[in-house]
């Protein structure tokens, strides 16, 4: 352990982290530290929601990391915080990050109201162009007009900006343990460092971090420990073209860059017409035009209420507020899953999501950390590139009835590449190597995966993969086969979800997901079903089913696992 911090003899040391959602980075990193994980528990408290620090927590504080705050701030103030920790405690004061450079007209739009669908409000990036215009009395769309024009770069004086930043933060910079502004002007050119006015990009929030562990003593971050960020670009500020041609930049910012607005896909040119005309349902449609979000999700399953299926629909949201759990259905193929989904977009009375069929698609997709359902065959320890705040769900099968059943459908569809395999005997198909690599075990296989998803990731950040190599090594980690790691894994792993259900119980387990989830429960129907004409498992010579046994020994092992769980009502 560094020497910066005693350990307790109870446990370990406290850091707490009193800052704004910055915070909630700073909070993440280190806990991704191997080491300062094992010496710190770290307590973050957001202080623009006034969550204040419990007495108890602050007295046995060893490190604190804080955002300073006036007086006005009552106990998250400075002056308080700095008061209540004992006298050893190592004290960081940091900075609110903040970057006008990049956006040299942002301004506090008086339109912008907080809504329960927009948190921070519609449009929280403001340009005071914009917002001279209308006041003047031009139109919304010449006020776009103005935003997104050739003449905008010059309506701002760069130099000024760059000049006015540098001065400010070096003066604040004077009164903060922690200096960034170094890094931050040798680096904004060569490297996005912000998506909005002040929120950092992934590089800033490693480096930053790693100058936190440095002061305490502690390596840096390990490149598989710079775990995703994904939830920093769920809202961007679009960069202007031309002030981005003005500055220099060496990363991409032109007419053609896509931005994500509260999740949505948007040019800077679309953008800047959506705000001018403060066009709300314009951040609800994609590039193609389609329908506006639908209003913000259900409170996900802190409830078990009761439920009707009379009950109106509730829809999720397309884009997920930060904080809200993500819920994620694990559909394991022939255990029901097309069922599910079918009732799922009857309760939500809408597609409200994708399915992937395979986890390198979840990967490709840059939507997946906003979205409130997620959905699909995926690997189970490819969730930790989805939201902290989630829960997750998955349906079993007897072994050997799921191998026949997948058997049996795709000998139904000779059109597929495992169709063609199919065509033979059960015999035959087991033997062929895609199949094993496809099917046996596949139970096992998807929930005690272990594809280390933040270390590909931090390979894909540094640039040691290319995007096609990144994904190459997903589909050759999907098709490994388990071992007893992986069993162990896995039934660990049904302890930590909202709801384990089984096809044999399908009905019934159905009604106590959707009351978990506190939604009205659809009549339970059979969809994607293997034909009715296929060969059912007593049809099957005992030889047959031997086989099918052999190829699922660690599925067997926990489907037993599960059923018993399911007996002590623990899943």
């Amino acid at each position: 352990m560094s020497s910066t911090a005693g350990q307790r003899m109870d446990g370990k040391s406290v850091c707490i982290i009193s800052a704004n959602c910055q915070g909630a980075y700073i909070k993440a990193l280190l806990n991704a530290h191997a080491d300062f994980a094992r010496d710190f528990e770290v307590h973050y408290f957001v202080n623009y929601q006034k969550q204040s620090v419990p007495s108890e927590l602050l007295a046995r504080c060893d490190l604190l990391i804080y955002q300073p705050l006036g007086a006005n701030w009552g106990d998250l103030s400075n002056d308080s915080l700095l008061a209540a920790v004992p006298e050893g405690c190592r004290r960081i004061a940091i900075n609110y990050l903040t970057f006008p450079v990049y956006w040299p007209g942002f301004a506090i739009d008086p339109r912008n109201v907080p809504t329960p669908a927009y948190p921070f409000g519609p449009f929280p990036y403001g340009d005071r162009v914009v917002i001279e215009a209308l006041a003047a009395g031009e139109s919304p769309a010449r006020a776009a007009e103005r935003f997104a024009g050739d003449e905008y770069p010059g309506s701002v004086d760069l130099d000024a900006v760059i000049a006015d930043y540098v001065l400010s933060q070096r003066q604040i910079e004077t009164r903060r343990d922690q200096k960034l502004l170094d890094y931050i002007m040798a680096h904004f050119r060569s490297a996005k460092l912000f998506e909005t006015y002040n929120h950092p990009t992934q590089p800033l929030c490693v480096h930053q971090v790693n100058d936190l562990l440095a002061m305490l003593g502690y390596r840096a971050l390990e490149a598989a420990e710079e775990l995703p960020l994904d939830y920093l670009t769920i809202n961007q500020q679009p960069l202007h073209p031309g002030v981005a041609q003005a500055l220099g930049l060496a990363f991409e910012a032109t007419e053609e860059t896509i931005y994500r607005i509260w999740g949505q896909p948007m040019s800077f040119g679309a953008y800047a017409g959506a705000y001018a005309k403060w066009d709300v349902e314009a951040i609800g449609r994609e590039l193609d035009g389609s329908t506006p979000p639908p209003p913000p999700p259900p409170s996900g399953a802190d409830v078990m209420s009761k439920h009707t299926r009379a009950a109106k629909p509730k829809l999720l949201p397309v884009a997920l507020p930060e904080g809200q759990r993500q819920w994620v259905f694990l559909h394991i193929p022939k255990t029901a899953g097309t069922s599910l989904n079918d009732m799922f977009d009857e309760a939500l009375g809408s597609n409200p999501a994708p399915h992937y069929n395979a986890t390198v698609l979840l990967m490709k997709d840059a939507e997946r950390r906003s979205r409130a359902l997620i959905r699909g065959h995926i690997h189970y320890d490819a969730i930790d590139a989805l939201r902290t705040e989630r829960l997750v769900f998955t349906f079993l099968r007897d072994p050997v009835d799921r191998t026949i059943s997948a058997f049996e459908f795709m000998k139904s569809h000779p059109e597929t590449w495992l169709g063609k395999l199919a065509q033979g005997s059960l015999t035959e198909f087991l033997a062929h190597p895609y199949v094993t690599q496809s099917i046996a075990d596949l139970q096992t296989r998807m929930l005690g995966s272990a594809m280390d998803v933040r270390r590909l990731y931090a390979r894909l950040v540094r640039k040691d993969l290319t995007q096609e190599q990144y994904f190459e090594e997903f589909r050759k980690r999907s098709l490994l086969p388990p071992d007893e790691a992986s069993l162990e894994r896995a039934s660990e792993r049904l302890l930590s979800m909202l709801h384990v259900g089984f096809t044999e119980t399908f009905a019934e387990d159905c009604e106590t997901l959707f009351a978990k989830l506190s939604l009205p429960c659809p009549a339970a129907r059979q969809s994607n079903r293997t034909p009715s004409a296929y060969r059912r498992r007593d049809s099957y010579t005992e030889a047959e089913l031997d086989l099918v046994r052999s190829v699922n020994r660690f599925d067997a092992i926990l489907y037993a696992r599960a059923q018993a769980l399911r007996a002590q009502g623990r899943i």
